[in-house]
């Protein structure tokens, strides 16, 4: 069989070239090694049944191209007249020898007269109780030949066809090289791309078309892989045809015996120009993005969705407080993160653990720095990239340490709203609140409180003093204003020498209750003080407001303030508006006047004229004075509708044994006018402004 396949192959190649057929080394090589045309040949086939005696009983002619060369019938004896006598013999005797003989080569003729070579197979069968059975098959060797060469130039003929298709015209360049390195083929694409001949590329000559900058790197890692038999992956720039130069990726492998020594290396040559350009191009604008994010300060936070990584930038890190070995989790930036910003992180940590984060997002945390643990304030910019099917690819969030600019802004805003002397909300901020909580009262029909106050004679401490002593004033009664501001009083300084408080959560009876109280300790202990030091201050009036009466002991606690200081009652006088006697509550502020009143303490009735009090209260209670409202003295010249009113009360006063005291007297011509009345007492500007007691004592003195 050996001797047999050497002669078929050898036929081959000598019919390969008579058809003149040019085949290269590198592919004849290929496909003998691997093209499946070797197992697709088939003999044409006979199968036949003899007796003991060598009568075929029965045949089947399994291939219609036998028949083409054979006509006469095999049934019988008529096998016979297709072979040599000498063939009948061999067959007769390899029967002889054994039940299953060896193959028995035949020489057969044809119609034509030719001979063809065929082999007999054979086999004996016996069953019991039956004849014994010769089984046999008789095969065409030179159809079998005929066949193979037929399939084979068919095969070399696509062969041929695959060849240029996946070679010729492939982009790629394949080579191949010998166990030391040295190149031995390459496609013909090569002189195409580079201007040089195979022949010429051939053992270390391709070296002369790569850029002078890559030879060493490339020489240096084909050496190693020629040592390790490794994969080759490298790229180098290669000369062009036109002296230009592009990138290439070559990549080989090494095909090794069956004692796994290589035999020979197997690579190809790509084009990668433009993927290096794109990669040049990519790392180029990172590299800027890098320098860009340097230079602005930012960290970055990025969020590998489809790895499910987290990475956090140098930068990013050192705005934190945090070292390169410190973990990316979400826990450690919950930890950092302000208890009351806590909850927006985790709704954003959730988000984009669900794959439901918007394409673009911003948010401000306040942040404690994990090594000092100072607060600072972190802006985040955030973009999130998808697939075409929705699903989230990558989120990347940028952060900015926006403290400073945080602080200015708050400095800048706080010094938009607030006075810069006394720190107090101005009148800008103090209006707008004001605003708000009358249209908050507006629509739910609760009450707040509001005090208004000034400082008297402020322009000429500022000018005697001096405009440092004129603040230091300023200052000081703002801190004490504000001292008696209950806490969720919004207090500010509206002007030069005016302040004023709004008590917008607090029970307006409370204040009020509260403000007098104050107001008495410190009047009776400035009394007392006058009194020992021999100095007698007269009658000394405090205000009383409707909520004072509504304790039930407020006579008993106004009595006991001056007992215990030992100042006579007649020194003091409790003054209310017409308000106290409206609603309920009447019969308590009834009982504390006259006992008070009982007591020595004269009572005077405030604002007279512009309430909604019945005269009838003028004898109910026990009313002392009369005051007259400022707002009827102030244009008791030129209206004289004011005057009448004016008069009239006078003269009420007068018939019911009160006194009457005008308030407000600003100008001479008022006091005239008042006099001319009938009403000798008023109190104002014009008289006097409130003063230190120790001024008042030097300007009597």
């Amino acid at each position: 069989m050996d001797r047999f396949a050497d002669r078929r192959f050898g036929e081959f190649a000598s019919e390969l070239a008579r058809d003149g057929l040019e085949w290269d080394a590198f592919h004849y090589r290929n496909e003998l090694l691997f093209s499946p045309v070797f197992q697709r040949v088939s003999p044409p086939l006979i199968r036949w049944i003899a007796d003991y005696r060598g009568r075929i009983l029965s045949r089947e002619i399994m291939s219609d191209l036998f028949a083409r060369h054979f006509s006469c019938d095999i049934i019988g004896n008529g096998w016979r007249s297709m072979l040599d006598r000498h063939d009948w013999k061999a067959l007769a005797d390899a029967a002889k020898r054994s039940p299953r003989p060896d193959p028995v080569p035949v020489r057969m003729r044809t119609l034509a007269g030719e001979t063809r070579s065929g082999i007999v197979r054979m086999s004996l069968v016996v069953e019991p109780d039956e004849a014994p059975l010769w089984y046999g098959t008789i095969e065409d060797i030179d159809e079998r030949y005929d066949c193979d060469r037929r399939a084979l130039a068919d095969a070399l003929a696509e062969s041929r066809q695959h060849y240029r298709w996946s070679v010729e015209l492939s982009p790629q360049v394949p080579w191949t090289a010998s166990v030391s390195g040295e190149i031995e083929e390459v496609g013909p694409r090569w002189q195409e791309l580079t201007g040089m001949a195979p022949a010429r590329a051939r053992g270390r000559g391709w070296i002369d078309s790569l850029h002078p900058d890559d030879v060493d790197r490339t020489l240096a890692i084909w050496t190693e892989k020629l040592h390790s038999g490794d994969p080759v992956d490298v790229d180098y720039r290669l000369r062009l045809s036109d002296g230009g130069y592009r990138w290439m990726r070559s990549r080989a492998s090494a095909r090794r015996d069956a004692k796994g020594r290589i035999v020979r290396w197997y690579g190809t040559l790509e084009d990668v120009h433009a993927q290096k350009l794109a990669q040049r191009e990519l790392a180029d604008s990172e590299e800027r993005f890098r320098l860009a994010v340097q230079s602005a300060r930012l960290g970055i936070w990025d969020f590998d969705a489809v790895a499910g990584t987290r990475t956090w930038s140098r930068e990013f890190r050192t705005m934190l407080g945090l070292s390169d070995t410190e973990p990316a989790t979400s826990e450690l930036a919950l930890r950092l993160v302000h208890p009351d910003d806590r909850s927006r992180l985790a709704g954003m940590l959730d988000a984009v653990a669900n794959g439901r984060m918007p394409p673009h997002f911003e948010a401000t945390l306040r942040v404690h720095r994990a090594d000092t643990g100072a607060l600072r304030w972190i802006k985040s910019v955030g973009w999130s990239s998808f697939s075409d099917s929705g699903k989230p690819l990558r989120v990347i969030v940028t952060f900015q340490d926006v403290t400073e600019e945080r602080n200015s802004e708050e400095r800048i805003r706080w010094a938009a709203t607030h006075d810069p002397m006394t720190h107090m909300p101005n009148r800008a901020l103090w209006q707008t609140t004001l605003e708000e909580m009358t249209e908050q009262a507006r629509r739910t029909g609760e009450s707040f409180g509001l005090i208004l106050v000034d400082i008297d004679d402020l322009k000429r401490t500022n000018d005697t003093l001096g405009h440092d002593a004129g603040d230091a004033l300023l200052c000081g009664f703002a801190q004490r204003f504000a001292s008696c501001a209950p806490a969720d009083a919004m207090i500010g300084r509206l002007g030069g020498d005016e302040f004023g408080m709004i008590a917008a959560a607090f029970d307006n009876a409370e204040l009020a209750v509260e403000l007098t109280e104050k107001m008495l300790a410190k009047v009776v202990r400035d009394v007392d003080r006058w009194l020992r030091a021999g100095h007698d201050p007269g009658r000394v009036a405090i205000n009383a407001s409707a909520a004072d009466f509504m304790q039930h002991d407020f006579a008993d606690y106004v009595l006991a303030h001056l007992a215990r200081c030992t100042i006579p009652p007649q020194q003091f006088e409790i003054e209310v508006t017409e308000t106290v006697f409206l609603g309920r509550g009447a019969e308590q502020v009834e009982r504390a006047l006259h006992r008070l009143s009982s007591a020595g303490v004269r009572i005077a009735l405030d604002d007279f004229g512009t309430g909604y009090a019945s005269l009838s209260h003028l004898k109910q209670y026990p009313v002392d004075v009369l005051k007259i409202d400022r707002s009827f003295i102030s244009n008791i010249e030129q209206d004289a509708g004011d005057a009448v009113i004016v008069d009239a009360i006078v003269k009420l006063g007068s018939s019911l044994g009160m006194e009457v005291v005008a308030e407000g007297v600003e100008t001479v011509g008022q006091v005239e006018m008042l006099i001319a009345r009938g009403c000798t007492i008023g109190q104002g500007y014009l008289m006097g402004r409130p003063r230190p007691w120790a001024a008042v004592r030097s300007r009597a003195a």
